[in-house]
């Protein structure tokens, strides 16, 4: 009896112990990884963490931190089906220094676009990809920000310490190509099946995020900002395009974001349904 209970008391972990492994976990980031694919998965989102993909340039696997996914099929009359799906690649960094983006406000139209410049792939669309274009910038963040980022400083970054921002960016551009390949393998290529699916990047930043930029008389102002859209310039042998749209999130503020890529994809259901004819 006395050395069953001793194997019992062994097991259990004590509070000192439990405390360093939940810091360890915090500073770590695999916290916020977690923290993340719970947003997700309480707005009725799939997801899940470990993204594997194959990295087409250097030929070898590699891993991103999360994917996650909302697909919506509605049966149509003559066993036509319709598909609207999402899915984000996503890189989770930690950070207790903040980082600072320089931003551009919109000077032309054309700023404000973040429709088919960003990775999709459609099946069998019944309507032309010009009547989704306003409705995908509608409900983006460039839109909604009325500007665009263009770069990220580190505060308080050693000189000679690697930037943690852009191997991030590499990343989930190539998770997204990789994503865009299996998307498109997998599906049917009948005429029932009508399909659009978007495939987004995007870097969500567990810390302070500020947003920098010069007033008209050359003051340097800054402000703190929970979303930052980029147009990323990053080309590569396999890459598919020469630039990719990525937004970085705030982890406190993922839950307005998945909620505002909802709005988005029920809006291209609401637009894209009515060229099938009625329900």
């Amino acid at each position: 009896m006395e050395s069953e209970q001793r194997v019992h008391s062994d097991s259990i972990m004590n509070e000192e112990l439990k405390s360093k492994l939940e810091a360890d976990l915090k500073k770590s980031g695999f916290a916020s990884e977690m923290e993340a694919i719970k947003v997700f998965l309480g707005k009725d989102w799939g997801c899940r963490g470990g993204y594997h993909y194959f990295d087409e340039d250097e030929k070898k696997n590699r891993e991103t931190d999360l994917v996650a996914w909302r697909v919506t099929t509605v049966k149509r009359p003559g066993d036509q089906y319709l598909v609207i799906a999402c899915h984000i690649v996503a890189e989770v960094k930690k950070t207790e220094r903040p980082w600072i983006v320089f931003k551009r406000d919109h000077t032309h139209l054309f700023d404000a676009l973040d429709a088919w410049n960003n990775l999709t792939h459609t099946v069998n669309l019944p309507c032309e990809p010009f009547h989704l274009s306003p409705v995908l910038s509608a409900h983006g963040l460039l839109e909604m920000l009325g500007w665009k980022a263009y770069g990220i400083h580190e505060s308080f970054k050693k000189p000679d310490t690697p930037s943690r921002w852009y191997p991030a960016f590499v990343s989930v551009c190539k998770a997204a190509e990789h994503e865009l390949k299996v998307q498109s393998k997998s599906d049917l290529k009948i005429e029932t099946w009508h399909k659009f699916d978007l495939i987004k990047p995007i870097l969500i930043l567990d810390g302070p995020l500020i947003a920098a930029s010069l007033t008209e008389s050359g003051e340097l102002q800054l402000e703190e900002t929970d979303f930052a859209p980029f147009e990323f310039a990053y080309k590569s042998q396999a890459a598919t395009k020469d630039s990719y749209r990525i937004d970085v999130v705030r982890l406190n503020a993922l839950g307005k974001y998945v909620e505002l890529t909802d709005k988005r994809m029920d809006a291209i259901m609401q637009i894209v349904s009515p060229f099938m004819g009625p329900p």
